[in-house]
């Protein structure tokens, strides 16, 4: 009789895994809906156990972006000593963890080193808003140069550590770097995007390159001029200047998107829901010529309303090139005042956004 041998499904490795992220997002919803002290004390040892024992995880950032997350379940109005306290503290944790004795790789250095970076993160951003609401932000200028200067310190020593160890977590640093510090010193974002082009991160050069294109855009009033398309070739003349004074969802679409007609669905509730003298929708077709008739039908067969820009040209035409669409569907929202504001909004969010900007 021959044996058999049972050949398990994951390693233990992966088995120990797997069980330390159930324990750290079982202790993050439980902060989550009541967050005590025991429970984020607790949370705090997870989330670095687990960057600490599995610095490769594919769910490294998603853990960093959580426990930089915890803080906002502290939302009462006297928590803000206790959101200070939870960066602070697991600041202290993860040097405890790298000063502990024991050998640490440079994969494990990289992982801790990215959540102490999310902290000065959250802790920069608490400070600041602590200061707007006591009215010292104007006399606390060197201060916040300081802990700007102190938080870019410290992702510029995660770009530089051994073997390029700290680059898987860098686009996530470096975006909410640019995010605050555009806030903060809108005069700086510029210069922020052009030196980010040229990280060693490619995740990050690519973003940033992106983020370029936006910015370019937020500049001046978006300008648009064209013909609608039209099955009779009588489409009228849009003038995407003419718009100003309304909230304008730029959706750019083609007729094999996954998943645009239900896209479509959700936005054609937000467009007869809203005021035509607030807010308009303007779509962008990217098929190509030979699928004009195509495109036609689908806007017949789903009853949409509000005009087509089309030319021709596919996903290599202009405006997808000039807002660097790369899928589809997507979309972005100018404001009353024909400025870019948020991008790549799907149907899906569309409403909340829309909800946000006109009255």
């Amino acid at each position: 009789m021959t044996a058999a041998f049972f050949c398990p499904l994951f390693s233990q490795a992966q088995q120990d895994e797997k069980g330390a992220l159930a324990a750290f997002t079982a202790l993050f919803n439980q902060a989550k809906t009541k967050p005590e002290d025991a429970t984020l004390v607790s949370l705090r040892s997870a989330g670095v156990n687990f960057l600490a024992d599995f610095p490769k995880s594919g769910r490294a950032n998603t853990v960093i972006k959580n426990m930089i997350d915890v803080a906002g379940f502290m939302s009462g109005k006297n928590d803000g000593p206790r959101r200070l306290s939870w960066f602070s503290m697991v600041q202290f944790d993860v040097v405890s963890k790298l000063h502990s004795g024991q050998q640490v790789s440079n994969d494990t250095k990289a992982a801790l080193s990215a959540l102490d970076v999310a902290m000065v993160q959250g802790e920069t951003r608490e400070r600041i808003i602590q200061l707007q609401q006591s009215g010292g932000l104007g006399r606390s200028s060197r201060d916040i140069q300081n802990m700007l200067a102190s938080w870019r310190g410290k992702i510029d020593a995660l770009t530089e550590m051994p073997g390029g160890s700290g680059l898987r977590y860098l686009k996530d640093r470096e975006e909410g770097f640019y995010d605050f510090v555009s806030l903060v010193s809108p005069a700086t974002t510029e210069a922020q995007l052009n030196h980010l082009v040229n990280s060693k991160d490619r995740a990050t050069a690519n973003w940033a390159k992106t983020e370029s294109v936006w910015f370019a855009i937020r500049k001046e009033p978006f300008d648009l001029k064209f013909t609608e398309l039209d099955a009779k070739g009588k489409g009228k003349e849009i003038d995407f200047k003419k718009l100003q004074g309304k909230v304008v969802y730029l959706y750019f679409w083609t007729t094999d998107a996954k998943g645009a007609v239900a896209d479509i669905d959700k936005i054609l509730d937000v467009y007869f829901d809203t005021s035509r003298r607030k807010f308009e929708v303007i779509g962008v077709c990217c098929d190509p010529e030979e699928k004009r008739a195509e495109a036609l039908e689908f806007i017949r067969k789903n009853k949409i309303k509000w005009p087509q820009y089309f030319d021709g040209k596919g996903k290599d035409g202009e405006l997808c090139e000039k807002f660097n669409v790369k899928s589809f569907p997507t979309g972005f929202i100018f404001d009353a005042n024909g400025k870019l504001g948020p991008v790549n909004i799907k149907g899906a969010s569309l409403k909340n956004e829309v909800a946000r900007r006109v009255r």
